[in-house]
């Protein structure tokens, strides 16, 4: 029997293509870009703009992370610098709920912070895993990268399951796990998430 959860992934219908006045310079980001916006998963910042190379703050990608899975939450925030009212309290809260991110394990979430690329990896591992997807690896048959040393040990289970599941390829053999992840890096690999979490749910 399965144990995967139906999930009702994105807030509104493919009504129009959207697209942002800024992506000339991300040409390879665009495509993701475009359809996870015309989808209400992610949105631009002050009409025209989508900040492409701008790093991503933990709580635009708990919203986006929470957008393209549809996660159910209906527990309040519990988080000391999350309040009724910030548009990520929901996220937040379903984040929390369903054993995804407990913060920085000191009663905060830190929303501001602009998230890494391993944190950004982990988050969206736990959230597939939460949803019964996800495979672990074939023992004893670790990612090939060339800076998987670099990766942090609370990330690297997370990040080897999304490579063996092709969600990660990396970079000229490097996925720069501490490096802070751009709005543009985190849009195209959530937009692999979605595809892939429609097609493990069929």
């Amino acid at each position: 029997m399965s144990s995967r959860r139906t999930i009702s992934r994105g807030s509104g219908l493919l009504s129009r293509k959207k697209s942002f006045a800024d992506l000339e310079r991300h040409a390879w980001a665009r495509d993701s870009i475009e359809a996870l916006a015309s989808k209400g998963i992610v949105g631009g910042v002050g009409g025209q703009a989508f900040e492409p190379g701008r790093g991503v703050t933990r709580a635009e990608f708990a919203v986006m992370l929470v957008e393209a899975l549809g996660l159910a939450g209906d527990t309040p925030s519990s988080f000391t610098d999350v309040k009724p009212g910030d548009y990520f309290y929901r996220a937040a809260g379903a984040l929390r709920q369903n054993g995804i991110s407990n913060g920085a394990g000191d009663g905060r979430f830190l929303p501001n912070a602009v998230i890494s690329r391993q944190e950004m990896m982990t988050m969206a591992a736990r959230a597939l895993r939460s949803q019964g997807m996800l495979e672990a690896p074939e023992a004893g048959s670790p990612p090939e990268f060339e800076d998987f040393g670099q990766i942090s040990a609370y990330a690297r289970e997370g990040i080897a399951r999304l490579a063996a599941a092709g969600l990660i390829q990396g970079n000229e053999g490097r996925i720069r796990p501490v490096e802070h992840a751009t709005r543009a890096e985190a849009a195209v690999f959530l937009y692999r998430i979605y595809l892939y979490a429609g097609e493990a749910a069929e």
